[in-house]
């Protein structure tokens, strides 16, 4: 079972430092668990995860850590 989500930012635009969307990737896929992680415009404002398993929250420190890495905060949008 999937289903998918985006992580959006909150104001304008994702600001990924070096390394950063490979750790963000990499977290995500490891820990909520994923099979796809993807950034979504250009500039990249939302992050769309493809999560294995029934429906769940991301916790609230996976979603922190992610927000730092991203340089702005996010929210979640369910898409399925």
């Amino acid at each position: 079972m999937t289903y998918r989500f985006d992580l959006v930012a909150v104001q304008g635009h994702l600001e990924l430092a070096e390394n950063a969307w490979e750790k963000i990737r990499f977290w995500l896929s490891e820990y909520q668990p994923a099979a796809e992680v993807i950034l979504v415009g250009a500039p990249p404002s939302r992050i769309r995860v493809l999560a294995l398993g029934a429906p769940a929250e991301v916790a609230p420190n996976l979603l922190s850590q992610v927000e730092a890495l991203a340089g702005t905060g996010l929210r979640v949008e369910m898409l399925d």
